[in-house]
């Protein structure tokens, strides 16, 4: 039996699909199913687990979302499944030599409180996935590249990257999208025509203009967003909790915290942090707290209705940026 577990869940499928392969190189005629803790009912994962096939060929079951191995707060609807503990130690006790279970989790690490983790722990071959590094993304997303036989240069990858969520499963789509255009060069202006645009990315980027009274290109990324979501509302919600993190990410850097220890603090993705680090050592504190009551200000009367007008409300956004009167 496997327990595999990462922060990242396109790790976690490349080492499950590892696993599969040796077990199918050993027989191709392996059955493979895959269920969900969350989504499965685990009776029926139980049943199966139970189950020989018809000609007792080697089967592979796959059990992914396994959070209560985890100390992750459970919501209402993965409370339900705490009540099938029962269910999962009979299933970690199964003794069939040609039953291969793989359980998995997306998350940081595993509990060290809970007796049931301790157990699968104890019975598991357990892998854990460290999250890739900066360098391994980058080097990830040449080779792709490359592989595709498209030419494309350092620059434009951090370009790239700079333009995506860190996350890669998002990475990957869109480095296959881009490898099928018959461009043979990927430039920053294909990157710009054909990359998908992701609501944070245009958030983070509201936010850094917004924070550095970049004025014509926050109006001109501020009209992609309403373009695209039409929530005003929304935008201010957003603007003032990425400003937000940005100021306690300072706070925190002042106070002689390392990347590492403020993402742990903040519970947010350390590329999250070190980006932000980097474009905003130098911004005034006080400044963004300025910025920030601005916004929740500007919350409030929408909110209550004592303004409805979107272009009053960009004005008033506009009037809080250097440069403008």
């Amino acid at each position: 039996m496997y327990l595999v577990y990462s922060v990242d869940t396109f790790l976690i499928k490349k080492q499950v699909n590892k696993i599969v392969k040796k077990e199918l190189e050993q027989n191709s005629e392996t059955e493979i199913h895959e269920y969900s803790w969350l989504d499965s009912n685990l009776n029926l994962v139980l049943q199966d687990v139970r189950t020989r096939t018809i000609f007792d060929d080697p089967k592979i079951i796959i059990l992914n979302d396994c959070y209560f191995l985890t100390d992750k707060k459970l919501s209402e609807k993965e409370k339900k499944q705490k009540d099938y503990n029962n269910q999962m130690l009979e299933i970690l006790n199964t003794n069939n030599e040609n039953l291969t279970i793989i359980f998995t989790v997306c998350y940081e690490k595993l509990s060290k409180k809970a007796k049931i983790s301790k157990e699968f722990q104890d019975k598991c071959k357990v892998i854990e996935i460290p999250e890739l590094t900066d360098k391994q993304i980058f080097e990830y997303v040449e080779k792709k590249f490359q592989s595709s036989g498209k030419e494309i240069s350092n620059k434009d990858i951090n370009y790239f990257l700079s333009q995506i969520p860190n996350d890669l499963v998002v990475i990957n789509n869109e480095i296959q999208k881009l490898s099928a255009l018959n461009n043979e060069k990927i430039t920053r202006k294909v990157i710009d025509d054909n990359l998908t645009r992701y609501a944070e990315v245009d958030i983070f980027k509201l936010s850094d203009y917004f924070i550095n009274d970049e004025v014509s290109n926050f109006i001109h990324e501020f009209k992609n967003y309403i373009d695209l979501n039409n929530d005003f509302i929304n935008l201010i919600y957003l603007l003032a909790s990425n400003i937000s993190f940005t100021r306690d990410c300072l706070i925190l850097k002042k106070q002689h915290k390392s990347e590492k220890e403020i993402a742990e603090l903040l519970k947010a993705h350390p590329y999250r942090v070190k980006m932000v680090l980097q474009k905003n050592n130098k911004l005034d504190i006080e400044a963004l707290n300025d910025k920030i009551l601005i916004l929740y200000n500007l919350n409030n009367l929408l909110v209550n209705g004592q303004l409805n007008s979107e272009i009053i409300s960009e004005i008033e956004l506009l009037k809080t940026m250097k440069g403008v009167k």
